[in-house]
């Protein structure tokens, strides 16, 4: 199932009310399906998105002619968009598609689908929510959770983590560079990236990025980088 599939599909990621009509997701279904690889034939089969209107999308938004994305789509991709435009929806949709789309390793070790955000708010209070969402909607993706976290996280919303019966760990991270180290990742998410900075108000992008990169290295999972515009400094 190809991560367009998921969200044109009620019993998965479609299950939540803001993706019962994609006509008003059309942008970020192109820069999904380029992000994956995704032919325009697909989009269109799946979605109400014309090959050619998905090629004028895609040329809008990356000043390319042609669209040909290599086989299994970008590793690493960057979208700068203004605020109030679904970053966070799409943050915690990307995690959440890798999550459970993640095949159960041989000897049980743990990974993670790492979500980092600007703060410990948004951390839980936003980006979690979202990422916990259609595990609730959706009867196919909530009988993912093993019983015991089920009724854990249902009591505890505050909590950053919730873990999948295929051993995959979704987790909601403020941006500290220290909380990625060590781990092993099937997709590294930022959200609102521009604005990460510490306690000290020092900025801590780039030393997330390399943080993050690592976590990826032999999992081949992506990095996907969303933010408003901030200023013309620093990673972004």
């Amino acid at each position: 199932m190809t991560i367009i599939e998921a969200l044109a599909d009620p019993r998965m990621l479609g299950a939540l009310p803001a993706f019962r009509d994609l006509t008003t997701w059309k942008r970020w279904l192109v820069f999904l399906a380029a992000v994956y690889g995704l032919t325009w034939s697909h989009l269109r089969d799946v979605t109400c998105i014309a090959e050619d209107e998905a090629l004028a999308i895609f040329r809008e938004h990356t000043g390319r002619s042609t669209y040909a994305p290599p086989v299994g789509g970008y590793p690493e991709a960057v979208c700068v968009v203004g605020r109030q435009s679904g970053k966070t929806r799409i943050a915690a949709t990307v995690a959440t598609y890798a999550a459970i789309t993640a095949q159960p390793e041989q000897d049980d070790t743990e990974r993670y689908a790492l979500l980092s955000a600007q703060d410990t708010r948004s951390a839980l209070r936003t980006l979690f929510s979202y990422l916990v969402a259609p595990f609730d909607r959706a009867p196919a993706l909530s009988r993912m959770v093993p019983s015991g976290w089920r009724a854990l996280w249902r009591k505890a919303r505050r909590a950053d983590s919730l873990t999948l019966d295929n051993g995959v760990r979704l987790a909601a991270y403020p941006c500290r560079p220290s909380a990625p180290r060590g781990v092993k990742a099937e997709v590294g998410v930022c959200d609102e990236f521009g604005f990460y900075r510490n306690s000290e108000n020092l900025p801590v992008d780039l030393e997330m990025l390399r943080a993050l990169r690592p976590c990826l290295a032999t999992t081949g999972g992506k990095l996907i980088v969303l933010s408003s515009p901030y200023a013309q400094a620093g990673a972004l």
